[in-house]
């Protein structure tokens, strides 16, 4: 054994100055910055991001909310064709419906213009709401179709001009 550690005594000198300096590395020896420097440089980064969002600006002048539609549908009363005129690219249909219809999956709105199948959903009895439709630039004719209670099959046109 002492004839092994004579041989490899370079070696093991190599392979602990080695770890040495590796232990040390990893130590950071730096003065730790006290509590009030920590609070004082978070107060300042905090001044700076104030001044930053009163300086933002907004990215679009022009009010583009979306529209939410209302409209009668079966009813005998109301005109077969329905003309409505908006600005936005997208819109919501509030439906009430004069008929009762079977069931909420058997109401079907869809945009023929640009093919748009439009998600429905439930309000109330007899009231029903679309997601959002998205809408060609001119005339889009939009069509709902369902089946009421009885067995019916009902179908309405809407037109919805998209455009300023």
């Amino acid at each position: 054994m002492r004839e092994f550690l004579k041989k490899s005594r370079l070696t093991i000198a190599v392979f602990v100055v080695l770890t040495v300096s590796t232990v040390f590395s990893y130590i950071d020896l730096t003065e730790t910055p006290t509590a009030t420097e920590q609070r004082t440089a978070f107060s300042d980064a905090m001044k700076v991001s104030q001044s930053i969002e009163l300086e933002r600006k907004p990215a679009a002048i022009e009010n583009k909310k979306n529209t939410v539609v209302e409209t009668q549908v079966f009813c005998d009363k109301a005109p077969r064709a329905r003309f409505i005129t908006v600005v936005q690219p997208l819109v919501m249909l509030d439906l009430v419906s004069c008929e009762t219809i079977k069931s909420q999956r058997h109401i079907w709105v869809k945009n023929h213009t640009n093919g748009f199948k439009a998600q429905i959903f439930s309000l109330k009895s007899n009231k029903y709401r679309t997601d959002f439709i998205q809408l060609n630039q001119g005339t889009n004719r939009i069509e709902i179709e369902s089946v009421l209670k009885d067995g019916q099959k009902r179908v309405q046109s809407l037109e919805i001009v998209h455009g300023s």
